[in-house]
């Protein structure tokens, strides 16, 4: 049952949010497709990838193809695998919030909103996701690297993030 949840939820989030790629007119070759495949295939059997194994794989298959040099690459497909986790975030936020909003309309009065606990949880979340990965990356030394290593960081963060709002969909895991 969870993972039938999941699935639909992921599917709804990929079909109501296409992922727009810009970074793909600066040359470089970003297929959002396989972190997407990965993860609706993740976790079915012992034989499946893990979720968490889906994480960079479109930013990975992007920095061995052709297209911009170096850590310009690098960092331009990292963003870009940010940006496809954080527009799945997204949609998992507002698919919570949208079935949140309907237990609240039908809970006791006194009960917390769950949708404004929702909503603190969220601007908590950000806050530390992004002081935890500025934090991360000061402890490089200024570089070219430092600012790929916050990205990953930020896309982490970010999809552990949306596991555990699909995690809230399905009811807790």
């Amino acid at each position: 049952m969870a993972h039938s949840i999941r699935t639909l939820t992921a599917v709804l989030a990929f079909a109501l949010l296409p992922v727009a790629t810009p970074l793909v007119a600066q040359d470089i070759s970003f297929n959002e497709r396989l972190t997407k495949e990965c993860y609706s295939q993740s976790d079915i059997s012992e034989a499946s990838p893990t979720r968490e194994s889906c994480i960079g794989r479109s930013a990975k298959a992007c920095m061995g193809a052709s297209g911009a040099e170096g850590h310009a690459r690098n960092e331009l497909c990292l963003q870009a695998e940010y940006d496809l986790w954080d527009q799945m975030s997204s949609g998992a936020y507002f698919m919570l919030e949208a079935r949140l909003e309907e237990i609240d309309s039908n809970s006791h009065e006194g009960t917390p909103s769950q949708v404004i606990l929702l909503e603190n949880m969220q601007r908590a979340w950000i806050n530390l996701r992004n002081t935890r990965c500025t934090f991360m990356q000061t402890r490089w030394r200024p570089g070219s690297d430092a600012r790929s290593y916050e990205i990953d960081c930020l896309t982490r963060a970010t999809a552990e993030h949306f596991f555990f709002l699909e995690d809230e969909m399905a009811g807790g895991r």
